[in-house]
């Protein structure tokens, strides 16, 4: 097909097509305010534990474990968690294998658990 012929003193027409919109999932995330948003803590990667130690959230030998739900680093690693994700609030901060912080000792791991929900939930406001 043809391009209409260009009349003297007219705008030719585009040669590229208009821009689309940004498809959906590039889209930023406060643009769907009504999406509930999680995210977890525990695992995480070397550089996010180099980060943790710069901020003083881990110490060096807690950031070489590769994995921690201490409190000050739950709600650390929350909070920029809700930087990155420009949200004012977490909906949920799951705890990434929580077994991994007690000795065997049922009610330590409990007491464990709650330690750090109380962090997250602080985290997450």
């Amino acid at each position: 097909m043809r391009p209409p012929p260009v009349r003297s003193g007219s705008t030719p027409p585009p040669t590229t097509p208009p821009a689309s919109p940004r498809p959906s999932w590039d889209r930023p995330l406060a643009a769907y305010p009504a999406l509930r948003v999680s995210t977890e803590a525990g695992y995480f990667t070397a550089a996010t534990g180099t980060d943790a130690v710069n901020a003083r959230a881990l110490t060096e030998d807690q950031a070489a474990a590769g994995h921690s739900l201490a409190p000050c680093y739950v709600r650390w690693q929350a909070s920029r968690n809700r930087d990155q994700l420009r949200r004012e609030r977490l909906d949920m901060v799951l705890l990434h294998n929580p077994v991994r912080v007690h000795s065997g000792d049922r009610r330590i791991l409990h007491r464990a658990i709650r330690d750090r929900a109380r962090a997250s939930s602080r985290a997450r406001a």
